[in-house]
């Protein structure tokens, strides 16, 4: 657990869901570092619908720039009906604005990264008392929900009439928001670069939904009349239509 500070803008954030039908929805939110840390700032922790949650969800994010949006991957089954059409519960999201991307649901892997990130390593320094021996996984101590089911994640213990190589699993307990924080771990980050906005690790012309119209054109914008495309920086937009001809004078 860790106090509370401002995160700087550089920093990469993550936005993972677990999503529940029965069970509450279970939101996180995440900060890298330069240092490849990771700190969990602020969750959302409610049952409820679609709508309520994304609501929340959009209100907690307002004002950062998310670079990447994860969710279980079970909401892209399309188990609902809209409209005369199979429709999913990632499709309610997205008509609520919000879009994500399936996240890696690997359980034993994902457990096996999170307690990596969770070991002290003799070499890195805690990135507030500076002291050596530190981890690189945080918990911002609001996170109280995430903070409660650390010590409740359990494994199943092995019987004898189990056989010997049956994979392991965990006892499925109230652990919607280790969830998430799996899907924020096995997304394999990168540490953010140092400069001022920091690097998005889904770029603009990846997203989902983007309209190019809304964009600024380049300042020595040269239109390409077959392709339809813009390219160029670094003059005056309108130097070059003092010799156009339009077709419709």
């Amino acid at each position: 657990r860790i106090i509370l500070f401002k995160l700087p803008k550089g920093w990469e954030r993550i936005v993972a869901v677990d999503h529940g039908l029965v069970n509450p929805t279970a939101a996180l939110w995440a900060a890298i570092d330069y240092d490849y840390n990771i700190y969990i700032y602020d969750e959302y922790y409610s049952p409820g619908i679609v709508s309520d949650h994304a609501r929340e969800i959009i209100r907690k994010s307002e004002g950062q720039e998310i670079n990447m949006w994860l969710i279980d991957p079970s909401t892209t089954s399309k188990i609902r009906e809209k409209d005369g059409m199979a429709w999913s519960v990632m499709e309610e999201y997205e008509d609520c604005g919000l879009y994500f991307v399936p996240a890696n649901n690997e359980k034993l892997a994902g457990v096996n990264r999170v307690k990596e990130f969770l070991k002290k390593q003799p070499d890195r320094r805690h990135p507030v008392t500076k002291e050596l021996n530190a981890p690189r996984l945080y918990v911002f101590k609001n996170c109280i929900n995430l903070l409660t089911e650390f010590p409740n994640y359990k494994w199943r213990k092995w019987r004898g009439s189990i056989q010997r190589n049956s994979p392991e699993q965990s006892i499925d307990y109230n652990d919607h928001a280790l969830d998430a924080l799996r899907y924020i771990i096995m997304s394999r980050f990168p540490a953010p670069l140092r400069r001022p906005t920091g690097q998005e690790l889904i770029l603009p012309e990846h997203r989902k939904h983007m309209n190019s119209i809304t964009e600024q054109f380049p300042k020595n914008y040269v239109g390409d009349e077959q392709l339809g495309q813009y390219y160029g920086e670094g003059q005056n937009l309108m130097g070059g239509l003092d010799n156009y001809e339009s077709d419709y004078t």
